[in-house]
């Protein structure tokens, strides 16, 4: 195809995905138009580049550790925990623009949990112990009066209580580790919500108690 200044424009390039070093499996992909044009600054990639998805669910899992945490220093971590990833790094504003997006997608899920939350969350009656003291945990376990467990958070301890039903610290570790993933994907979106990695972590666990049994 010939522009209207009379040179070729590089028409192939959009069909053929390339990263900086040549393999697809990394977590930038560029374009081969992409590839010749955009400027590659040393780790970091210029803005406005395709970032994987595994890079956003990074990025996301590390926006949720405090909402509160400045972004610029959220960015700082990732860029060092996506270089160990063996992955291409976007430069730092592009870390903060994508921080900003998944944090600026608030749910009410994770809103504080209260009883009144039951009349349009309903958890089962059996489950309401569990829960009563999971929300109670936090709060000492934080140090802070005002800290409260999640409704996400008080669903999953309704949904994994009665696999430890003597060890209520670890159904409120597993209930915030799947809130958490949970989280992640709706504000990465584009994909079946998936738990294998913590479906591993909690059978190990389950094997290990019934050993020591």
């Amino acid at each position: 195809m010939v522009s209207l200044l009379g040179r070729e424009r590089p028409k192939a390039a959009r069909e053929t995905p390339l990263t900086p070093n040549g393999d697809t499996g990394t977590g930038i992909v560029l374009t081969s138009y992409q590839y010749r044009t955009k400027r590659i600054k040393g780790a970091g990639l210029s803005r406005g580049l395709w970032i994987s998805r595994p890079v956003k669910y990074t990025i996301a899992r590390e926006a949720f550790v405090d909402r509160l945490e400045p972004r610029t220093v959220v960015a700082v971590r990732l860029e060092g925990i996506i270089r160990e990833m063996g992955v291409a790094v976007p430069d730092r504003g592009t870390l903060e623009k994508e921080i900003s997006k998944a944090r600026g997608r608030p749910s009410p899920l994770d809103n504080p949990w209260s009883l009144a939350d039951l009349v349009y969350n309903p958890i089962p009656p059996q489950a309401l112990l569990a829960v009563l003291g999971a929300y109670e945990a936090v709060r000492i376990s934080s140090g802070q009066i005002d800290r409260r467990l999640t409704i996400r958070q008080a669903l999953w301890v309704a949904r994994l209580h009665a696999l430890f039903p003597a060890d209520l610290v670890l159904v409120l570790r597993f209930a915030e580790e799947y809130a958490a993933t949970e989280r992640i994907y709706e504000a990465v979106g584009g994909q079946r919500f998936e738990t294998s990695s913590e479906d591993a972590d909690l059978i190990d666990a389950l094997r290990r108690q019934i050993v020591a049994l």
